[in-house]
């Protein structure tokens, strides 16, 4: 997605209100005659396995690889003589499968706010240092081996598929035309292909299946407000556009990919009460189901916000976000029917889960950020 100066799932989790049709006003991103049903969340409730706060370390994105080791970015709230850091903040830390943290490394003036692992541990991310945005790699040790500038244009969002293939999205919304490109792990271009024109993909989210036979990537964009259009766009391996669904109004977050190419994507509209809504396709393009998953005006709801969305080797989806009373939150819902299998919550108010990263080895992190710095939380995926 577009990202800011300052930390960008911060300002979307804890700044907008992500929104639902409801009161039998339709769902614009549903099919006609169809609407969104609210999710069960009177369900099982899941306790994490694993706290861990990390004092003076706001952590924002998170990826795991084929061990089972947990990868996240951050930015060091305050130097050593206690006043807001300002040289030097950005940080990668890497954690072993039992949260025990293995290095960190700083990045200079560079801020990691996107990040995606491969199987065997190498990181590749998205970096800045406004007003220049580089694409980066880094090996299992967290030394820098790849540092591409992006130069007019901007990298906005990045992901890796089961192979190591890397997908990148780039461009800049009103300047210039938004394009997803395919890398080998080595960063050579297999292939790029235009997702829209310059005014036509604002916020862009990009999501590709870690697990899986078939890599199904998919770009999702939203316009400059909740009124605009919003686009479901899915790729084939070879480049080649799959599949388009456009819908009036709202804003995505995040869209994640199943083994099997189904899409679940996280989106706000601009109609009251507030939800924010979770849906799945098929990839063919078949709509699954829609559910309301948090929301910021019926006070039924726990979750308030939910903005980040990750997929586990079975299909189950997991959402992160937060409680109406400030509490970090973790849902995890069924791939058929999209009902809440269990709702897990972490009191470290005030706290947000800011990204969800699913292990191959049956758990699944919760990372964020609280007021004196962050946070990681493992929860067992059953």
């Amino acid at each position: 997605m577009q990202l800011s100066s300052s930390f960008p799932r911060s300002a979307l989790i804890v700044s907008l209100a992500l929104g639902l049709a409801a009161c039998g006003r339709q769902s614009p991103s549903i099919p006609v005659g169809t609407e969104a049903s609210n999710a069960t969340m009177h369900v099982q409730s899941s306790s994490y396995q694993l706290y861990k706060p990390i004092p003076n370390l706001a952590l924002g994105f998170a990826a795991t690889d084929g061990a089972g080791n947990l990868y996240a970015s951050g930015r060091i709230l305050k130097d050593i003589n206690g006043n807001a850091c300002s040289v030097n903040c950005g940080v990668l830390v890497k954690f072993d499968p039992d949260g025990l943290r293995l290095w960190q490394h700083a990045n200079g003036d560079i801020e990691i706010r996107k990040l995606a692992v491969d199987a065997k541990g190498t990181v590749s991310a998205i970096g800045f240092n406004y007003p220049d945005s580089y694409l980066l790699q880094f090996d299992t040790s967290g030394n820098k081996i790849r540092s591409e500038r992006a130069g007019v244009y901007d990298f906005m969002d990045l992901a890796v598929d089961f192979q190591g293939n890397v997908y990148t999205v780039s461009g800049q919304a009103g300047q210039y035309p938004v394009s997803i490109t395919k890398r080998t792990t080595a960063y050579q271009k297999v292939w790029t292909q235009q997702v829209s024109g310059k005014a036509d993909c604002g916020n862009p989210s990009l999501g590709v299946n870690k697990f899986g036979t078939t890599a199904y990537p998919y770009v999702v964009c939203s316009g400059d407000s909740a009124s605009q259009t919003v686009t479901l766009i899915g790729f084939g391996a070879d480049g080649q556009r799959r599949i388009t669904k456009s819908f009036p109004g709202g804003l995505f977050t995040d869209v994640a990919v199943s083994p099997y190419g189904s899409s679940y994507t996280l989106r706000n509209s601009d109609v009251e009460p507030q939800y924010d809504m979770l849906t799945k396709y098929t990839a063919g393009g078949s709509w699954q189901w829609a559910k309301n998953v948090a929301s910021a005006s019926p006070t039924q709801y726990e979750t308030k916000s939910a903005s980040v969305v990750d997929v586990d080797m079975s299909s189950d989806v997991y959402v992160g976000g937060y409680t109406r009373d400030n509490q970090a939150k973790l849902i995890k819902l069924d791939a058929d029917t999209g009902n809440v299998i269990w709702n897990g919550r972490i009191d470290c108010s005030p706290c947000s889960t800011r990204d969800v990263a699913v292990s191959p080895l049956g758990s699944v992190w919760a990372v964020g950020s609280k007021a004196d710095g962050g946070f990681i939380a493992r929860f067992a995926q059953k």
